[in-house]
């Protein structure tokens, strides 16, 4: 058999192996998804030696499955391996570097290790911004977490800035990003309501309802979430609407 052909067909391998995987994630079946990301990582060892790409974005998947079932110290040691091929391999601005880096930032969150969370969250905000522009989605994909992270650390106003800006990007990006334009604004209400700020809370609870009625339907629950909670504020303000 042909030997080029060979080698294309065992590079091509744990890449099907992680596009399976992916698609058991999203499907909910995490344990044959961190089963069969294992499995790519191990081919990708064994086939292609240490320094390839293969072996970089399968640290990194099995990093995030492992972090969605909370093997975290597992997770966290191949998401640092896989920033480390990323950076190596690609550089520092490339788009698997900043996408691990959100990884361990989401995994830092979950651990309520908010000072790492934020400060990986912020190195992939600027190089994000600094290769696809401040006002781009994939920016306020990475801000959005950030907020998140400001927010459980109790730092309302750096919060309210960054939801405010994902929001406005977000605003901007038509029918494809109402789900993160109805998530911005549903957290944005939360932090000004926390600050004492309820009016300006009802508005960003309307605008997340408008959002996620387009988005999901109006019998859906997280518009009628967003309605119940703003209809608390008006209880609590007295200022019901005409």
């Amino acid at each position: 058999r042909d030997s080029s052909v060979a080698g294309v067909r065992e590079c091509a391998l744990p890449i099907y192996q992680l596009r399976q995987a992916l698609d058991l994630q999203a499907a909910g079946d995490l344990s044959g998804a961190e089963q069969l990301a294992r499995q790519a990582l191990t081919d990708a060892f064994t086939l292609q030696g240490r320094r390839n790409t293969s072996i970089a974005v399968a640290q990194s998947m099995l990093g995030s499955i492992l972090r969605d079932v909370g093997k975290f110290e597992e997770a966290e040691a191949l998401l640092r391996q896989s920033l480390a091929s990323d950076e190596a391999l690609f550089g520092v601005g490339h788009f698997s570097t900043i996408s691990t880096l959100g990884a361990l930032g989401t995994l830092y969150l979950r651990q309520g290790r908010l000072v790492e969370a934020s400060g990986a969250f912020e190195a992939a905000v600027k190089i994000t911004e600094r290769k696809y522009g401040r006002k781009s989605m994939e920016a306020a994909e990475l801000l959005n977490s950030l907020a998140s992270a400001y927010a459980s650390m109790g730092r309302p106003q750096q919060a309210e800035q960054a939801f405010r800006r994902v929001f406005d990007i977000a605003k901007k990006g038509g029918a494809s990003s109402l789900d993160l334009k109805a998530g911005a604004a549903n957290n944005l209400a939360i932090v000004l309501q926390q600050m004492g700020r309820n009016d300006e809370a009802i508005v960003a609870y309307k605008e997340a309802y408008d959002a996620n009625a387009a988005f999901f339907g109006t019998d859906n629950p997280a518009p009628m979430l967003n309605l119940m909670n703003a209809g608390v504020l008006y209880r609590d303000t007295g200022n019901f609407p005409l």
